[in-house]
């Protein structure tokens, strides 16, 4: 993706290039190149560019709003721009300022038919956990070991099953009135089937039992569309030093914020909680089991999909901007064209996350008096404390205290940060004629450094602080960079055939000098056919994300 020529400012380590970032009020129009491309604009433009033309030298004020929502009268999207531009007094230069200012609305899975209707069919299993308390009987608890509950205690609490058809390492679910049940084959289920009241069916809505027998809960809380809020400002500038060459300068600056939704986060496996046996009411199924183990005062595994907490959410704000500067002219009566110019760019990347539990803040509560119900629990000195006034709704059906989920809420943030460096020459014109034409070549040379450098929220040296739901993450960077030099020709050979041929050299940090060349062909038949066709040869080396 080019802007009038030059490489655009990357969104990512994949050196990936969002077009949201280009502001629409200063668009011009768009230029598809097809075919081989590697030889002028570099081996990664194999299957050609898309070269954004910005508006030059444009006098005056223009404006610009457009709305539009769905035809379910939700996902409201709205787009306010203003364009000016100002020519000086000796005609020799020119200024133009654009501002963007782009919104989006949600729109939820749950206020579509198609969600709904998938969420529903029992042959479309989600793969997610069911999110029901559960008592995980084969975990090995850190001075425990296995102590699962004995197999007759199980058999005695699935009555209508033969013995040992669930066997006593299986995971086993409590129903609201505290009866066990079975993920696999739904045995003892007696909870809501197909329930999308989230408010009255909390942990049970919508679970569903699929075709097989086994239940299954997909996770209905997902955005069809994100909500968005993007800012936008362009600055152009150029002057006429002389009668052939003119000075140039261009700055774009674009800021996002875009709201997404991850899962409802699982509290159980390796983000379990072992449950102190302290004589607090449990179910009564739940106490069979736990006193038919071989240890029965010992510690429980606690299973439980954290659907107080709600989804994890997630606030990213990129801060996208790039910074040009050159001089342009021309010689030989302006036969012959060069564009030298620098360029620096940079894109800074948060990701806030919220709803995403610490493991070790949960842990403490659940094994606080009633599942942390309580206040000014201090887990350490210095004032640190965690309240929960009403408790966490382990086994019971009640929307806890505000104060609970805030107390283990992490808030981690990612940040990253790309920049992108480069300096170019390009010159262009006709070399001399042949009987079917002119032949013109252009060359030019280029040097471009990319760094990248990602920190994680949760890095792997955060030993006490574990958030639910994923895995630790390493810091991480890294910077390539590669000086180019290239060469291409337009050959005329006879009337309606012209060969262009190209080569380029490229030097990578990565992965040594690299040729990539090209040779083609355009033969216009007549005014309405035309063949084209050629071969083209390119080596893309691993950009930093690789």
């Amino acid at each position: 993706v080019l802007i009038d020529g030059r490489r655009a400012q990357p969104a990512n380590a994949s050196l990936v290039v969002d077009i949201n970032t280009i502001p629409a009020s200063a668009i011009a129009n768009v230029e598809v190149i097809t075919g081989g491309a590697s030889a002028v604009y570099g081996p990664d433009a194999m299957a050609g560019v898309v070269n954004f033309i910005l508006k030059d030298n444009f006098e005056g004020v223009e404006f610009d709003f457009t709305g539009s929502t769905t035809a379910e009268d939700d996902g409201a999207q709205q787009r306010a721009s203003m364009l000016m531009g100002l020519n000086s007094a000796d005609g020799r230069g020119n200024i133009m300022i654009g501002v963007d200012w782009t919104t989006r609305e949600d729109v939820k899975q749950l206020d579509r038919d198609f969600y709904v209707n998938g969420f529903l069919d029992p042959n479309n299993p989600s793969g997610n956990f069911i999110q029901p308390s559960g008592f995980g009987t084969g975990e090995r608890l850190p001075g425990v070991g296995a102590n699962p509950p004995s197999q007759a205690a199980v058999d005695s609490l699935f009555p209508q099953l033969a013995p040992g058809t669930v066997g006593n390492t299986s995971e086993l679910r409590f129903n609201r009135d505290g009866t066990v049940f079975t993920d696999a084959g739904g045995h003892g289920y007696n909870g809501p089937l197909n329930c999308l009241d989230i408010e009255q069916c909390r942990e049970f809505t919508m679970i569903k039992q699929l075709s097989d027998g086994n239940l299954d809960q997909p996770q209905v809380l997902g955005y069809v569309s994100t909500p968005m809020e993007r800012h936008s400002l362009f600055l152009r500038g150029n002057y006429d030093l002389t009668d052939n060459i003119n000075a140039y300068v261009q700055a774009t600056y674009t800021n996002t914020n875009i709201s997404t939704r991850g899962g409802i986060p699982p509290a159980i496996t390796v983000w379990q909680s072992p449950v102190v046996r302290d004589g607090r009411p449990l179910p009564a199924d739940l106490n069979t089991l736990l006193d038919s183990r071989a240890q029965p005062d010992a510690d429980w595994s606690l299973y439980r999909v954290l659907d107080f907490n709600g989804p994890i959410e997630v606030e990213h704000n990129d801060n996208v901007y790039q910074f040009t500067a050159g001089l342009k002219g021309e010689f030989m009566d302006g036969d012959w064209t060069w564009d030298a110019y620098v360029s620096r760019g940079d894109t800074r990347r948060s990701s806030d996350y919220s709803h995403m539990p610490s493991l070790q803040r949960y842990q403490f509560l659940i094994n606080q008096n009633n599942f942390g119900q309580g206040s000014g629990f201090v887990n350490s000195g210095r004032s640190y404390s965690v309240s929960c006034p009403s408790g966490l709704p382990i086994f019971a059906g009640f929307t806890p205290d505000p104060e609970c989920v805030d107390g283990f809420d992490t808030r981690q943030v990612d940040r990253s940060r790309l920049t992108q460096e480069i300096a170019e020459l390009n010159i262009q014109g006709g070399l001399f004629d042949l009987p079917a034409g002119e032949v013109r070549v252009a060359a030019g040379a280029s040097y471009r450094e990319n760094t990248y450098a990602f920190f994680p929220g949760n890095p792997a040296n955060s030993v006490v602080e574990n958030p639910i739901g994923t895995f630790s993450s390493n810091g991480s960077g890294g910077a390539i960079d590669v000086m180019e030099y290239y060469v291409e020709a337009l050959v005329p050979v006879i009337e309606g055939l012209n060969l262009e041929l190209g080569y380029r050299y490229s030097d990578f940090s990565t992965a040594g000098g690299q040729d990539t060349y090209k040779a083609m062909f355009t033969y216009e038949m007549n005014d309405m056919i035309s063949f084209r066709g050629g071969y083209q040869f390119a080596t893309r080396a691993p950009n930093i994300a690789e």
